[in-house]
């Protein structure tokens, strides 16, 4: 690798390496200055300056750092052509041109730094060839050992590993002859290894230069910016001071000040930064040594690394069934969930709508295996409870839910939950499939800090779950089991314990799909079991198991958002309209006095539904298009669906308050450029006074003038992803 030289304001546009100025030239027919210098010490330098002239470039000055002339044919080409030479020189400062987009000149000197010696030359580039470090990364991961070589000024291989041969520059052999030879030899002993090649091999040859790289360091700069490594931006003066400290071992200097963990991995700033600490500490570049080398050593792609994943999966209790159903599964934090069941002859489209109708219809039924699920127990639990949620919950009557919303010191939303009294001195919550070992991890910190008088139990993987949703889920389950399901014993929002098929059950009158429906929490070894039966009872009604795809659709048509989708790392209670689940007046909650002072500062922005025209046919927004005003970005989309219960496209997304009015135009612009109107929506689109939740009556699509009751938006997490 080609490395840079060091001087003042080396990292402007303008500089580079001349083997970069070569390749513009030669792969893009770019012409890179109009008025270069070249600072070189070896003859690549000096045939960069006669590619760069052959291109139409003025060469201001070959600055050499060396104090002979370059004795190659090179040489001899650019003192023909009339090309000025500065032998024992080196570039001391860059020029900046007006605004830093540029180069108007360098400032050389002497190699000695002898002020006396300096001068300016205008131009406006530099190509640099002052020197090459190996590419000896794939060497050194593999445990191979490389040595400092005086004569030529580089690392180069001391102890290979078995199996691996190395040759030409890598080995400290830059001319053409010596490169080719090495080649032979290293080709030789590789066949030798392989068992092809029974004749003798010879050994490396000695290495006695002259080198193509230039032991100089770099001269110091008063006003700084010798940038040392640029992807970093590690100064020469960051080096000095880092090990001034006491981080004087090249792996500690690494360390401290991030020298070589860019993308180029130290390629063009290991060898510089080594040669500084050897200044430094008056030392040899050998007994400094080099950094170690980990992969990656080239940039990876992200398609590279977007083939498969190496990582657990988790299954739930019912996957079997799921596979034997034909799913397509996807991954929703570390589980594999159905996204959708496939039908022969049936598109994935049409696939999942036909789900989200059979819920709004008749009845469906989803794995809700994936909840987290954690007991609160202890004669402090609804105090504690009260700590780790917004609402309030000490006072809950046994055997009812409540929603509960959880934010961080900050304010910002984190999870949410339902939170069901299932005793006087316990709880059971349930969290988003994605955050309950985090939301565990949490309440375990908070609990041992606040020092309260509770036992948490991480029950996710002991209990399967699953959501029975639409209008036949009381009929069915009633075959099923002895508890009394009618309205008056079993209200929506009400929790209780009993039997279903045989097997002690949790349930819960909750939904996130926005139909009557059960949440049954059973034994994680019964699931398949209780599963079984609930397809088998729903048989004559159709019952159709559903994926998180229909059931996405089914909550964005109740309004109901999803932490972290419809929600980011700034959200807070107020831009997601939540604050009906936000107690202020409560003696204290995680993030209360955050909230306190938001509240008191104007709102920038407000989570809002949207709706497209029945008549609209062209392209559909997506998630994370831009709402826009002109040229002011307002917003974002965080969900959008094209609804098969409304018959048109609906969604959610972030608008400034000015524009949250039910009725009011916003504009977002698609990938292509083009912008699609939509009209600002109250929320929920589907059943606005929740009728068929709370008494299984018909819905209407139509939306209400006024925002929903908080009634309407407290399950917003049941079943979710």
């Amino acid at each position: 690798f080609e490395q840079p030289a060091l001087f003042r304001n080396n990292d402007l546009p303008g500089i580079m390496l001349a083997s970069g100025a070569q390749r513009l030239i030669a792969q893009f027919a770019l012409k890179p200055f109009s008025r270069a210098v070249v600072l070189t010490a070896n003859a690549e330098g000096y045939r960069a300056a006669l590619d760069l002239r052959d291109a139409g470039v003025e060469i201001a000055a070959i600055v050499d750092l060396r104090t002979g002339s370059e004795a190659a044919a090179q040489g001899a080409a650019a003192r023909a052509a009339g090309i000025a030479i500065v032998p024992g020189s080196t570039i001391y400062a860059a020029k900046p041109a007006s605004g830093k987009v540029g180069i108007t000149g360098v400032v050389i000197r002497t190699v000695d730094s002898a002020a006396a010696g300096e001068r300016r030359i205008a131009c406006d580039g530099v190509a640099m060839s002052v020197g090459w470090a190996p590419s000896d990364g794939l060497i050194c991961q593999v445990g191979g050992k490389m040595a400092y070589s005086d004569p030529i000024q580089q690392f180069v291989p001391d102890v290979m590993p078995a199996g691996m041969f190395a040759a030409g520059r890598i080995n400290g052999f830059h001319a053409l002859d010596a490169k080719l030879a090495d080649g032979a030899r290293a080709g030789d002993a590789a066949a030798a290894h392989a068992g092809l090649f029974t004749g003798p091999v010879a050994k490396i040859a000695e290495r006695i230069g002259p080198s193509p790289t230039h032991p100089l360091a770099c001269l110091s700069h008063p006003d700084g910016k010798v940038f040392v490594d640029l992807d970093e931006d590690v100064q020469l003066k960051d080096l000095e001071n880092a090990a001034q400290e006491g981080f004087d071992s090249v792996e500690l200097l690494k360390r401290y000040s991030t020298f070589g963990m860019g993308p180029s991995q130290g390629k063009h700033s290991n060898t510089n930064t080594i040669r500084v600490l050897a200044k430094i500490r008056g030392q040899t570049m050998g007994e400094i040594g080099a950094p170690r080398s980990r992969p990656f050593y080239h940039p990876i792609t992200f398609g590279h690394l977007g083939g498969r994943g190496f990582h657990p999966h988790r299954h739930t209790a019912l996957h079997q069934r799921h596979v034997d159903a034909h799913a397509v599964f996807m991954l929703a934090g570390e589980w594999k969930r159905p996204a959708y069941y496939a039908t022969p002859g049936t598109t994935r489209e049409s696939a999942i709508s036909q789900e989200a109708r059979a819920v709004r219809q008749s009845l469906g039924i989803i794995d809700v295996g994936t909840l987290g699920k954690i007991e609160v127990s202890g004669a402090a639990a609804g105090d504690f409870i009260e700590r780790i949620y917004t609402g309030r919950f000490a006072k809950m009557k046994i055997g009812t839910t409540r929603y509960g919303l959880m934010c961080d010191e900050s304010g910002v939303i984190i999870d949410d939950g339902v939170i069901a009294r299932i005793a006087e001195d316990r709880y059971y919550v349930t969290t988003t499939t994605t955050a309950s070992a985090s939301v565990y991890r949490e309440m375990q910190r908070w609990a041992l800090i606040w020092g309260l008088e509770v036992v948490l139990v991480n029950a996710t993987g002991t209990y399967a779950a699953m959501n029975l949703a639409g209008p036949q889920s009381r009929a069915v389950l009633a075959t099923l089991t002895g508890q009394d399901l009618a309205e008056a014993a079993f209200p929506y929002l009400g929790a209780r314990e009993a039997l279903v098929a045989g097997v002690p059950a949790r349930l819960m009158r909750v939904g996130f799909v926005g139909e009557l429906g059960y949440e049954i929490h059973v034994p994680a070894c019964s699931g398949a079991h209780v599963w079984d039966a609930l397809i088998a009872a729903g048989a004559s009604v159709r019952i159709r198991p559903f994926g998180v795809e229909a059931q996405r659709i089914l909550r964005l048509e109740k309004g109901h958002a999803i932490i972290s989708q419809d929600t980011d790392g700034l959200s807070t209670p107020r831009d997601a309209q939540m604050e009906w689940a936000v107690k202020m007046d409560k003696p204290f909650f995680i993030g209360q006095r955050s909230l306190a002072i938001v509240a008191e500062k104007p709102a920038k922005r407000t989570l809002i539904g949207f709706t497209l025209s029945p008549h609209h046919r062209g392209l559909v927004p997506q998630e994370c298009h831009l709402v826009v005003d002109g040229r002011t970005i307002c917003g974002r989309v965080t969900s959008v669906v094209a609804s098969p219960t409304l018959g048109h496209v609906i969604g959610m997304a972030y608008v400034t308050p000015a524009q949250a009015k039910p009725g009011t135009v916003i504009h977002i612009r698609l990938d292509s450029g083009h912008q699609v109107d939509a009209t600002v929506s109250a929320t929920p689109f589907y059943d606005p006074k929740n009728l068929r939740q709370t008494e299984g009556g018909p819905a209407t699509a139509e939306a209400p003038a006024a925002p929903p009751p908080a009634a309407t938006k407290s399950m917003a997490n049941a079943g979710k992803t």
